[in-house]
């Protein structure tokens, strides 16, 4: 067994430096299948979020995140979690 992982890492290894534009390591593939928000409704609502503690009216983290989902909900957005 020991001998296989041997085996693998340097498969990995040799992958890494011949191939560096190929490896892919990480959950890129399934962050984006997941995402709700674009980069831009992401951060109109980091800006609405800040200006609410501009204003002495600091949310909590479990206000933010029902701030999040009723825009989530409102905008019909696709891969909302389910509350």
């Amino acid at each position: 067994m020991y001998r296989k992982m041997i085996y693998s890492v340097s498969r990995y290894i040799d992958k890494c430096v011949s191939q560096p534009a190929m490896l892919r390591v990480g959950y890129q593939s399934v962050a984006q299948a997941h995402t709700v928000f674009t980069n831009i409704q992401e951060q109109k609502i980091s800006n609405h979020i800040k200006a609410f503690d501009d204003r002495f009216y600091g949310l909590t983290a479990e206000q933010c995140k029902q701030l999040a989902y009723s825009y989530a909900k409102s905008n019909n957005m696709t891969n909302v979690p389910l509350c």
